[in-house]
């Protein structure tokens, strides 16, 4: 018999683009770090409202970088990688991609969703990190098959999530 898993974990990296009619009303290379923090945070409080109504459970972690690994840590735009463990995960990050690209931050294309098979994504993301966002909804179940507590901080709860296979 094939195990299912309940939960997974997909990556969702954001991009912003030109555009200085919509979204943040500027070109690519202008976005600051605030902008980008501000919009995350309306892009997750957005995906909050629509997990409480539909009973999604997840954890996100959503770091904001300019620092680019794979171009041998140069610093260059701003950019953002949100991590996703929950269910359904699919679902919860195309909803931020879509608030992202409908609101004209980025394009659809850039946004690369992603699933993972294990938690080395996370301290990929950690080694970029200048800012971050860390939000639970519904998490109660989760916490349990992560082993944790309610209380549990975020680096605890990142900490497990490296050791998700």
């Amino acid at each position: 018999m094939k195990y299912i898993k309940k939960y997974l974990l997909y990556s969702l990296d954001l991009t912003t683009k030109n555009n200085t009619i919509g979204g943040f009303k500027k070109r690519h290379t202008e976005v600051t770090q605030h902008d980008l923090f501000k919009a995350v945070k309306a892009g997750l409080e957005s995906i909050r409202r629509k997990a409480k109504l539909r009973k999604w459970q997840y954890i996100v972690y959503a770091c904001i970088s300019n620092t680019h690994l794979s171009k041998g840590n140069t610093k260059g735009s701003w950019h953002v990688h949100a991590v996703f463990y929950g269910s359904p995960c699919n679902a919860i990050a195309e909803t931020l991609k879509s608030y992202w690209t409908k609101h004209g931050y980025g394009n659809s294309i850039q946004c690369q969703l992603k699933t993972y098979w294990s938690g080395g994504k996370i301290n990929y993301v950690r080694a970029q990190e200048e800012r971050s966002h860390f939000q639970k909804v519904n998490a109660d179940e989760i916490f349990y098959s992560l082993h944790l507590k309610k209380e549990t901080t975020k680096q605890e709860v990142l900490n497990a999530l490296c050791s998700y296979e």
